[in-house]
C-alpha cells in the first residue's frame, strides 16, 4: 500500500472513486453533501493534480482513498478561535477524504490521516486543520479517534451545501 501524489493519468480513476462514493453513501446520515460534477468538481480535481496537491492510496494498481491537501482554506476560518496562532503557510488544510465504499471499514480512513500526519511533519507544517459539516459523525469519530480536537462550529458557505454549520478540527504537529 503506498501513499502518494497523484497522478494526471489517474484522473478518472480518482473521479470515479468520489462518483461512486456519493452514488452509494447519499442515503446515509453522514453523507457530506457532495454532488456530482459539482463538489469536488473536475475543475477543482484538475487543478489540484497540477498544482501537487492531491494525494491517493494506492495498492495493486488500484485507487483505494483520495484527498486534496493544500493551505487554502475557506475565508471563515479567519473568524475561528484556533487554540494557536499559526502561519497560514504552516498549515496543512484536508480536503475531500474519501475511501472507496468497496473498501470500507478496513481502516484505510486511519491509515490516511496517520500518512496525511507524517506528510504534514515531513513538509513542516505546524498545524493541521479541517471542517466537517456537522452530520458527518463518521468522520468526526475517525478525527477524534486520531488526536484532532474539536475547536467550534462555525457557519460556512459553500457552493455545494449552501450555508451549513461544520464542524471545524485541529491538529498540532
Amino acid at each position: 500500500m503506498e501513499f502518494r501524489l497523484a497522478k494526471k493519468q489517474e484522473f478518472d480513476s480518482v473521479r470515479d472513486l468520489y462518483w461512486t462514493l456519493i452514488d452509494e453513501t447519499s442515503h446515509l446520515p453522514s453523507f457530506p453533501h457532495w454532488k456530482k460534477g459539482e463538489h469536488p468538481s473536475d475543475e477543482w480535481l484538475l487543478e489540484s493534480l497540477e498544482k501537487s496537491q492531491m494525494f491517493v492510496l494506492e495498492e495493486n494498481g488500484e485507487i483505494l482513498a483520495s484527498v486534496i491537501l493544500n493551505n487554502e482554506a475557506n475565508e471563515s476560518y479567519r473568524l475561528v478561535n484556533w487554540s494557536r496562532e499559526v502561519p497560514d503557510e504552516k498549515v496543512l488544510i484536508i480536503h475531500v477524504l474519501a475511501v472507496s465504499p468497496k473498501h470500507a471499514g478496513k481502516g484505510l480512513g486511519t491509515k490516511m490521516m496517520q500518512y496525511i500526519l507524517d506528510y504534514a511533519k515531513e513538509i513542516r507544517m505546524q498545524a493541521v486543520r479541517l471542517d466537517v459539516i456537522s452530520n458527518n459523525s463518521s468522520a468526526e469519530h475517525l478525527y477524534q479517534k486520531m488526536g484532532f480536537r474539536f475547536v467550534q462550529t462555525q457557519r460556512l458557505y459553500y457552493e455545494v451545501t449552501g450555508e451549513k454549520d461544520f464542524n471545524l478540527y485541529e491538529y498540532y504537529l
